[in-house]
């Protein structure tokens, strides 16, 4: 199967904003597109059926910067999910290399630059990865933690063949997983993948396309914090978690679903890789066994309460100082709204 090349005239890099109803922070999002130090990009944001006023914001930054920023959206105004969405950014970009930025997310005004320099320095890459500041304190006044910037656990700054680092994700336990802000691929690669499967249609896409591209090519990971996670109650994550449907470290569908599609495109793909395997055996453990996992969920539930209730206050309080403390050192390289599994 052949897949198009980037279009002759067209900017080096597509920046791709899919948005649903952000429209209280969308527009610093397009805004850090605009200060960026590296100038030759287009942005397209897609309309993933928006009702609020996030179409209206979206037109306005079309008027104002005709040529360099598009809008589509879907049929009918319809609304079919973040992957779908995501594939749609991706099949009307026309640059070599593609990047995306959520609506409620920022770059840093280096962000491209930096991603397109290792682009040129390593021709044979197909994907780069930076650093992700998980950003807390947006709102002054109002900060639940501190800031923390996630680097991915992975040699920097040199080329990793495939499917190498997919193999450490998995197979580390807290391996921390990039944002699509941290992640600049290239735009043949991902087409030729055939696309993220429509059953992603909110959870798990922006990994399914990750693993989708660490399967076929090689990344730089860069140690360098280039974009900003804006951390807010009103996030997809944030909702799902809420809603139950995204149970960070427990069993939920959403994850399974991701690991059953991974554990077919690893076969697919012909790749032979024991690590993989054997993470994703102990990781659909629950899926196989549900009656087990209960059993085991609610034993360790039972523990904590049973202990809770027993210890003395003073060996109580100790013990969860250092389970804080613990959660803490863990967040610096994997906060929980970003479980690799």
């Amino acid at each position: 199967m052949t897949t198009p090349g980037p279009e002759r005239g067209a900017p080096p890099v597509s920046v791709v904003m899919i948005f649903l109803n952000a429209g209280e922070f969308m527009a610093a999002a397009i805004d850090s597109v605009l200060a960026q130090t590296f100038t030759d990009w287009e942005l397209i944001l897609v309309d993933d059926g928006s009702t609020d006023g996030s179409t209206a914001v979206a037109q306005d930054y079309v008027r104002r910067h005709a040529g360099r920023i598009r809008c589509i959206e879907h049929d009918e105004h319809a609304n079919l999910g973040t992957g779908m969405s995501r594939n749609a950014g991706i099949a009307a970009a026309r640059g070599r290399y593609v990047a995306f930025l959520d609506a409620d997310d920022e770059y840093l005004p280096a962000r491209l630059q930096r991603h397109l320099e290792v682009f040129a320095a390593y021709p044979e890459a197909g994907v780069v990865i930076s650093s992700d500041l998980y950003w807390h304190s947006w709102q002054p006044g109002t900060v639940a933690a501190p800031d923390q910037v996630v680097t991915l656990w992975a040699p920097h700054n040199v080329p990793i063949a495939a499917p190498k680092l997919l193999e450490s994700i998995m197979a580390t336990h807290g391996a921390p997983i990039p944002t699509p802000g941290a992640v600049t691929f290239r735009r043949d690669v991902a087409l030729a993948a055939g696309g993220i499967p429509r059953v992603f249609r909110d959870q798990y896409e922006d990994q399914v396309l990750l693993c989708q591209l660490l399967m076929r090519a090689s990344v730089v990971v860069l140690d360098e914090c280039l974009s900003r996670y804006r951390q807010h109650p009103r996030s997809l994550t944030a909702r799902a978690r809420q809603s139950g449907a995204y149970r960070p470290g427990r069993a939920h569908a959403a994850r399974f679903a991701f690991l059953e599609w991974l554990q077919m495109a690893v076969r697919e793909q012909g790749i032979q890789s024991p690590q993989i395997d054997r993470s994703l055996q102990r990781k659909l453990w629950p899926r196989r066994h549900p009656r087990l996992n209960a059993l085991y969920e609610a034993s360790l539930d039972a523990a904590r309460a049973v202990a809770g209730a027993l210890l003395p206050p003073a060996v109580h309080s100790r013990i969860e100082r250092w389970r804080a403390q613990r959660a803490r050192d863990r967040r610096r390289h994997m906060p929980d709204a970003r479980e690799p599994s």
